[in-house]
């Protein structure tokens, strides 16, 4: 789980809630501290419960992002994607992202790049899979590339977990 906002969080806690293995990672070592700490840094109802039942268990934060990739066969961007001033998402975090990723796959590994940033329709073949492709991984080939839109809205219950 790359980013572990709102999105981020409350999808790998998710995953760890049905038995799945999470690694997630976030650029911003305060936040990592934190959640480390068991603090969740905004509401969702049950969350904390989830992060201290699953940290270091199913869910783990890690600093190596080469580390986590190479143990993974999933990788979900949940970064930000601010508006701009003209409208338009901000696909900066998510180039970012998809950089630092791609630099930690060794090719023949096979991994699937799962896009659950909010994006505007056909953002994921329009914008993301050429920058991908642009970073020496042929889409389909060497990495598999989706869209997962996020739909949770902040203190649903059970909107996630």
């Amino acid at each position: 789980m790359i980013g572990l906002g709102f999105v981020g969080l409350t999808t790998a806690l998710g995953f760890s809630d049905k038995d799945y293995l999470v690694y997630g990672y976030d650029t911003s070592q305060d936040k990592t501290e934190r959640l480390r700490k068991g603090m969740v840094p905004f509401y969702e109802p049950y969350l904390d419960e989830k992060l201290n039942q699953y940290m270091n268990n199913r869910f783990h934060i890690v600093d190596d992002l080469k580390d986590a990739i190479d143990k993974s066969e999933i990788v979900f961007f949940c970064v930000g994607t601010p508006s701009q001033a003209d409208g338009s998402a901000d696909l900066s975090y998510i180039f970012d992202a998809a950089k630092s990723v791609t630099e930690c796959i060794t090719k023949p590994q096979f991994k699937v790049l799962v896009i659950k940033s909010s994006v505007p329709p056909a953002t994921t073949s329009e914008c993301i899979n050429p920058y991908i492709e642009s970073l020496g991984f042929k889409v389909d080939e060497d990495v598999g590339l989706t869209n997962n839109p996020e739909f949770c809205g902040r203190g649903m219950p059970g909107a996630i977990l």
